[in-house]
């Protein structure tokens, strides 16, 4: 940050475009719950893997800094890659290049985070060539060739109104609270022998943390973390209704608003400490959160059977 010209703004918009993309990556991907995306199986599972991706990312810049917190973490995940059986050991040393985090630690994840935007960059352009050649969907889940309409001008002034809000969002952040969304312990140099009293990554994994810690049993954790990505990819097995979004379906709707209250309530619960009530909110949170798939797709037959769709 020091050491090259303008590097405190640099670092500013790096901090701050990265929470600004998980914000946008979490509403895209609840507004394709919504209205029915996973549809499109090759569109939706390319989405889910560019989601995995930034995800991994995400992670390793987290622990980049070196500081306290980051240190920690790593150490945290180490114990957790650990716990999986017969390999993990050899996971966790082949990741961390030893059997401790440490400089080699840090110049692996500095290779991997500097590279892993190039593969998403190759995803991405995969999920375009799907999305292009299957098209997009709608919030009325139509598919016919008379509803289709110009994207230039139409969708380009549109989405520019979009882009032009969500940058001035972004430099007023990056101008007046550039370090408001990152934890105080990010500031505190690194050291091996203090562990800090509560360890707890940044806002945008708090839900699956909350996830993690809901179980006792570490690889009961680690199943369970994994899945709270990977049941995306099963949404469209289940889902199986006469409509293509959820809009159409009154239970299906409370029940994706319930969801999305849910993940509010897991994120929140995974910045607590390991005290009531918390502990317990976050095992149902978790609970909640995984019925929620299987529920919607009951709902759906239910409905359907009973033909209780309602226009939008």
């Amino acid at each position: 940050m020091k050491e090259v010209s303008i590097g405190w703004a640099m670092r500013r918009f790096h901090i701050n475009v990265a929470n600004f993309m998980f914000v946008c990556l979490y509403i895209h991907v609840g507004r394709g719950l919504y209205y029915g995306s996973f549809r499109l199986f090759k569109v939706w599972a390319s989405g889910v893997v560019l989601l995995l991706l930034v995800i991994i990312t995400a992670f390793t810049g987290y622990v980049l800094p070196w500081s306290q917190i980051a240190y920690w973490a790593a150490q945290v995940i180490r114990r957790i890659v650990t716990a999986i059986p017969l390999f993990g050991n050899d996971i966790a040393i082949w990741i961390w290049g030893g059997y401790a985090v440490g400089n080699i630690t840090l110049k692996r994840f500095f290779r991997l985070h500097f590279l892993m935007p190039f593969v998403i960059l190759g995803i991405f352009f995969l999920h375009l060539v799907f999305l292009h050649v299957r098209g997009s969907g709608n919030p009325l889940g139509l598919d016919r060739d008379c509803s289709l309409v110009r994207f230039h001008r139409f969708f380009t002034v549109k989405d520019l109104v979009g882009v032009s809000g969500g940058c001035c969002i972004l430099i007023f952040m990056v101008g007046f609270y550039p370090y408001r969304l990152l934890d105080g312990g990010r500031f505190v140099p690194c050291d091996y022998i203090e562990t800090p009293a509560r360890i707890h990554p940044e806002w945008y994994f708090l839900f699956a943390y909350a996830i993690l810690r809901s179980v006792p049993n570490k690889v009961g954790g680690i199943v369970l973390l994994l899945m709270s990505i990977l049941i995306l990819f099963v949404l469209p097995e289940i889902w199986c209704g006469k409509m293509e979004a959820f809009c159409f379906y009154p239970g299906c709707q409370i029940l994706y608003w319930r969801w999305v209250f849910n993940f509010c309530v897991l994120t929140y619960v995974g910045r607590q400490g390991v005290d009531e009530p918390f502990v317990t909110a976050g095992e149902w949170g978790t609970i909640f959160y995984f019925l929620f798939f299987p529920a919607v797709g009951l709902m759906q037959r239910v409905e359907d059977t009973l033909s209780l769709h309602v226009p939008n």
